[in-house]
């Protein structure tokens, strides 16, 4: 005689918990210190006789390969005209069967979608969580999904470096790094060279203004298949609503 729902039932990790499984362990201690000094050598330099070259390693495949499969759902959200507003690795769901599961749509909203980059009025200033929020979401301004492309660009840093991109002692000072300062490129941060089209990405998906970023979810996914990461599950997702 009382109202109920049943909801599915997600089995696995978040991919907050896989971050911190792979920064924690190996990923720190192997990859950061063996494979991004790794050294190829060009056939051509072979020939030559020329000192191999230095190819910068794509760093944390596995989480990159986790976000390539986010893009899709992703897609389809902003395809049905919704943006998100809280995207984070605590919302973002690893199943055992390596499917990735948006959820937390306790703050999503609705905007122009399909039909173009109409503007939607954040109803509270400061909607979502400090550490991965587009500037002009934390001021109240009007947001559309380049909003989460923002949110996804912080989650892309992080996997790559181990660290969100802005980081503070108050959620206060974090929005403030967010709006006012420039992003330490990620290879600074490492100490190490990055595949330039990977770190061009991460800054690209981290302008302070909305129109300077990656419009598209696709864009993300599309960007991160030439780098070479594989999608390794099946793609069964309907098409988003026009």
């Amino acid at each position: 005689g009382v109202p109920w729902y049943a909801m599915e039932l997600l089995e696995g990790h978040t991919l907050k918990k896989v971050i911190e499984q792979l920064w924690g362990g190996s990923l720190r201690a192997s990859q950061l210190s063996r494979a991004s000094t790794t050294m190829r050598a060009s056939p051509e330099d072979a020939r030559g006789g020329q000192e191999p070259r230095s190819q910068p390693v794509l760093p944390a495949r596995p989480l990159l390969e986790l976000l390539l499969r986010l893009c899709a759902p992703l897609a389809y959200l902003h395809g049905c005209g919704l943006v998100h507003q809280d995207l984070k690795p605590g919302n973002i769901f690893i199943q055992r069967d390596g499917r990735v599961v948006l959820g937390d749509f306790g703050v999503a909203a609705e905007f122009g979608g399909a039909y173009g980059r109409e503007v939607l009025k954040v109803d509270a200033r400061g909607m979502g969580t400090a550490l991965y929020m587009a500037p002009e979401q934390s001021r109240g301004d009007f947001v559309d999904a380049r909003a989460d492309l923002y949110s996804l660009g912080c989650i892309l840093y992080e996997c790559v470096t181990g660290f969100p991109p802005f980081i503070g002692s108050t959620s206060r000072a974090i929005l403030r790094r967010h709006l006012q300062e420039p992003v330490n490129p990620p290879s600074q941060l490492l100490g190490e060279p990055l595949p330039e089209r990977l770190e061009w990405l991460i800054l690209k998906l981290l302008e302070k203004r909305p129109e300077d970023r990656l419009g598209y979810a696709a864009d993300v996914a599309r960007v991160l298949s030439e780098l070479g990461v594989e999608d390794r599950t099946p793609a069964r997702l309907p098409r988003p609503r026009i």
